[in-house]
């Protein structure tokens, strides 16, 4: 399906089975997570992000246990030649 600044739109058309023959391959299932936080709707909707903040949360414990070593600067180029 062409665009008219020149892109295309592809659209499935035929489904899958899987490997074994067993199920069909479908769009919609992403993948399972490491940590399971669940938002209370009313909790977001004033703001508060369970999720968004568990995650600052464990991020941050990361770099206290694994602190990022910075480079050093580099010397200034010569340019005088």
């Amino acid at each position: 399906m062409p665009f008219r600044d020149g892109g295309y739109l592809n659209r499935p058309e035929f489904a899958h089975y899987d490997a074994e023959g067993k199920e069909w391959i479908i769009e919609g299932y992403g993948v399972d997570p490491d940590i399971v936080i669940d938002n209370d709707p009313y909790e977001e909707y004033i703001g508060k992000d369970a999720q968004l903040e568990k995650a600052i949360e464990v991020i941050m414990d990361e770099l206290i246990k694994n602190p990022v070593e910075k480079a050093p600067v580099p010397p200034f180029p010569d340019k005088s030649k």
